[in-house]
């Protein structure tokens, strides 16, 4: 089944002359580059030495995926359910490389940090049967300043996801993202927080969770 979703965003035009071709081998991902774009198959890792995803992006077909046997956030007949899935919904690359993007392009809000305060958001968002990211939704913000950097950063990360897909084809899935803001390297969640909103501490596989924080003078 994997092998017959097409991202069709990953084919292009092969450039006239000479290519200039450049192997790329990291924690996160081993493949070739030509004329500074990715071509044939890509390997992505989100746990170090760990294939997650393998994709051929001369054609834009998926040739690996790691085997997932959880359940997860997708549309069934015009209702949100929690469901075994053939393929999950994956960023296209590694995790860590979505991960990555946002604790290198995040600013701790100015207001919260000169106030030592620390806090968490969760913002949603949909990825359609094509890839495409949409309908962000702010779900937990103890502080607006929180919620808004987390927002803006989402929905300025790469648009590039592989959607998920059950026996008949690719379905609407919906990820949840948690951050914390820390300060100093110390984040404790709040405890009402768990109480509140239990389900956001959870282990699920589309709830992903992370913690940045600021250094700031003693």
């Amino acid at each position: 089944m994997n092998k017959l979703i097409i991202l069709t965003h990953l084919i292009f035009c092969s450039q006239f002359g000479m290519a200039q071709v450049e192997e790329v081998k990291n924690k996160t991902s081993w493949g070739k580059l030509e004329n500074n774009q990715k071509v044939g198959n890509w390997q992505y890792y989100d746990e170090p030495g760990k294939l997650s995803l393998m994709v051929n992006h001369s054609t834009g077909k998926i040739i690996f995926f790691e085997k997932d046997t959880s359940k997860y956030l997708i549309k069934k007949e015009g209702d949100w359910v929690l469901s075994h899935v053939v393929n999950p919904p994956h960023y296209l690359g590694s995790k860590m490389d979505f991960f990555s993007f946002i604790g290198e392009n995040l600013t701790y809000p100015p207001v919260p940090l000169a106030n030592n305060k620390t806090g968490q958001a969760a913002v949603s968002f949909e990825i359609d049967e094509q890839g495409a990211v949409s309908n962000f939704e702010i779900i937990k913000s103890e502080e607006g300043w929180f919620a808004r950097e987390l927002l803006g950063l989402l929905k300025a990360a790469p648009p590039i996801w592989i959607p998920a897909a059950i026996e008949t084809g690719p379905v609407p899935s919906k990820i949840i993202f948690l951050l914390g803001f820390g300060i100093n390297n110390s984040y404790t969640p709040r405890r009402r927080d768990k109480k509140e909103y239990p389900e956001l501490y959870e282990e699920k596989p589309y709830i992903y969770k992370m913690v940045v924080t600021a250094k700031k003078p003693q």
